[in-house]
């Protein structure tokens, strides 16, 4: 990472937080669809319009996400991220530190391992994939209610770097 910290995301940064926000949001709300569309071609018939256009779409959006992470990966590296507001605990910096690479860390596992299953057949990998989506929702609400902590109880203005 650059010696120098920037004060704020870059708007790209920034961009691609909420798109690939906005795709998870996608991902979790239309997963049936995709399961629906495998249940329909296993069982030998055709899954209909709106489960193959969403289940489809959840393929579509993993793939997407994964090149999109790969690109705030670069662009952390590149970029720098800003340093933790004045008055942070080590603690809540390494616990800031964790989460955030937590999130790395499920945001390749699973589009990677719904790649393995689905395009390279390697069936072992959808309990790795399955695991995500309680793993998302569990670090998707501590992210969340961290940025609000910090909003409107710490009031140091964390939010506003992402916004």
């Amino acid at each position: 990472m650059p010696k120098i910290r920037p004060a704020n995301y870059s708007s790209l940064q920034k961009a691609l937080h909420w798109i690939i926000a906005l795709l998870i949001f996608y991902q979790i709300t239309f997963v049936e669809y995709l399961e629906k569309m495998g249940e329909a071609f296993r069982s030998g018939g055709m899954p209909d319009t709106l489960t193959s256009i969403l289940g489809n779409g959840h393929i579509v959006s993993g793939c997407t996400i994964l090149a999109l992470v790969l690109l705030r990966l670069w662009l952390r590296i590149k970029n720098g991220a800003p340093a933790e507001p004045e008055g942070t605990s080590p603690l809540m910096a390494k616990a800031a530190t964790a989460a955030h690479h937590t999130f790395y860390l499920i945001l390749l596992l699973a589009p990677l391992s719904g790649i393995a299953m689905y395009f390279l057949g390697f069936r072992q990998a959808g309990a790795i994939h399955h695991f995500m989506e309680p793993a998302f929702l569990l670090l998707i609400t501590l992210h969340v209610g961290a940025a609000l902590w910090h909003q409107f109880i710490i009031k140091d203005k964390l939010l506003q770097r992402m916004i």
